[in-house]
């Protein structure tokens, strides 16, 4: 099973520092600044979790169920099911939060695609 809300916002309560202003919030998951971005990703994580058909796929890696936007689409089939599941995530919240989970993964597997391109103008990077 892919994550969850609830072990996203227990993910959270590490210890990380926290500081606004120059001041360190000892609780920045329910601080006012920071709680409703924390409880719309929280509400991500639980689509997803009660849709993985629609949102993950088997890593070949680890074996667990993961994002599609960590998926290296193989096939046209692969990109249309990746699209329809950032689609999906974007009306949870009307397309409102503009740094969502997927966003980095996403960016990071459309690099890692063309990656022999990349290659051609700094093949050491």
């Amino acid at each position: 099973m892919s994550r969850t809300g609830a072990q996203y916002i227990d993910s959270l309560r590490d210890g990380r520092a926290v500081y606004i202003n120059g001041e360190r919030i000892n609780n920045h998951v329910d601080h006012p600044a920071f709680r409703n971005a924390i409880r719309t990703v929280a509400n991500l994580y639980d689509f997803q979790a009660e849709n993985e058909a629609l949102m993950t796929f088997r890593s070949p890696g680890n074996g667990h169920q993961v994002n599609l936007a960590w998926q290296l689409p193989q096939r046209q089939e692969d990109l249309l099911r990746r699209g329809e599941a950032h689609l999906a995530w974007a009306r949870q919240t009307g397309g409102w939060l503009g740094r969502s989970p997927d966003h980095v993964p996403a960016a990071l597997a459309g690099m890692m695609i063309g990656i022999e391109l990349l290659e051609g103008y700094d093949p050491k990077r």
